[in-house]
C-alpha cells in the first residue's frame, strides 16, 4: 500500500460548527458564487451543468447543516455520506445537471420529452474523441424513470490520461438526446479550471517505487522486491500497462500504481 494515500473525501473535521460557519458565510458564499461562475456551462436554453469538487460540495454540506439545523456528528456524517460520492478523484469530473424549468407548463412539456437526459452527456475533445457521462450510481434508481425524468440529475466522467492530455480548449460539451440537441465549446476559464481537476502523473524510482503527483499532493508507493533483477527492458512500458489498467477501471491511484510495480517486477525478473 501507499506510504501516503491522498482523498478528496469530506470529514466531519472538514465542515464549521454553525456559529462557526455563520462567521465566515458571506466570505464563503461570495468565492463559491466565483467558483461555480468558472465551472457552470450552459448548454442549449433549459439545460446547464456546474461540475463538482470538493470546495463546493463543502459548502452544499454546510448549507444542509444550516437551513435543516442538523448539529450531531451523526446527522453530519450522514450528509458527507451522500455528497461525498459528487467530489471527483483524479480523472474524473463529476457534474450536477440541472433542468431550468420556471413553469408548470415547461415542466409537463420537457420532464416527459428528455427522459434519458442524464445518459446523453459527452465531452467532444478537439482530437475528436468523446467521453459520455454515466449516471452516479447513488442516485439513478431515484431519479430515473421509464416515462418522465428529474429536474436534477447528478453524473460523472472517466477520462484516461492521454484524454487528459487532449482536454485543451476546442473542447465541447455535447448534448445528443434525439430531442435536445446541443453543442457548446467549453470556455478557455473552464478548460482550465477542469483540466486541473483531472491532472494526474505518475513517476518511477527505479528501486524506490514510484509516486503519483495530483493537485492534492503526492502519493508515494513501494516497489516490489525482485529477487534478482535480469533485464530492466521494458520496465516502464509494463509499470504503465499496469497502472492504467487500474486506472481506466476506476481503482485508487495507490492500487493503480501497485498494479504497474506488479507488472514491472515480473518483467525485470527474466530476460525478454
Amino acid at each position: 500500500m501507499s506510504a501516503s494515500v491522498s482523498s478528496r473525501a469530506l470529514s466531519i473535521d472538514d465542515i464549521l460548527d454553525a456559529r462557526a460557519f455563520e462567521r465566515v458565510r458571506d466570505a464563503q458564499r461570495a468565492e463559491i458564487i466565483e467558483l461555480k461562475r468558472r465551472r457552470r456551462v450552459h448548454v442549449g436554453t433549459i439545460v446547464s451543468l456546474v461540475f463538482e469538487n470538493r470546495d463546493t460540495m463543502r459548502w452544499q454540506v454546510q448549507e444542509m447543516a444550516r437551513v435543516e439545523r442538523i448539529l450531531t456528528d451523526a446527522g453530519i456524517q450522514e450528509e458527507l455520506d451522500v455528497y461525498n460520492k459528487m467530489i471527483p478523484e483524479p480523472g474524473q469530473l463529476c457534474a450536477t445537471l440541472f433542468l431550468e424549468l420556471t413553469n408548470p407548463e415547461q415542466m409537463q412539456t420537457w420532464l416527459n420529452r428528455l427522459v434519458g437526459i442524464e445518459r446523453s452527456v459527452l465531452f467532444r475533445l478537439p482530437d475528436g474523441s468523446e467521453i459520455r457521462c454515466t449516471v452516479e450510481a447513488g442516485h439513478e434508481s431515484q431519479l430515473t424513470r421509464d416515462t418522465v425524468t428529474a429536474a436534477v440529475h447528478f453524473i460523472e466522467f472517466r477520462f484516461t490520461p492521454e484524454q487528459v492530455e487532449s482536454f485543451v480548449e476546442g473542447t465541447q460539451l455535447v448534448i445528443d438526446h434525439p430531442d435536445y440537441l446541443e453543442v457548446v465549446e467549453l470556455a478557455p476559464f473552464t478548460v482550465a479550471e477542469l483540466r486541473r481537476e483531472c491532472t494526474v502523473a505518475a513517476i518511477t524510482r527505479s528501486e524506490h517505487g514510484s509516486v503519483v503527483v495530483t493537485p492534492d499532493g503526492v502519493i508515494s508507493v513501494p516497489a516490489k522486491p525482485v529477487e534478482q533483477v535480469i533485464d530492466t527492458t521494458g520496465a516502464g512500458d509494463l509499470y504503465a500497462a499496469g497502472f492504467l489498467f487500474g486506472y481506466t477501471r476506476g481503482l485508487s491511484l495507490d492500487v493503480c500504481a501497485e498494479l504497474g510495480h506488479i507488472a514491472s517486477a515480473e518483467v525485470i525478473s527474466h530476460v525478454g
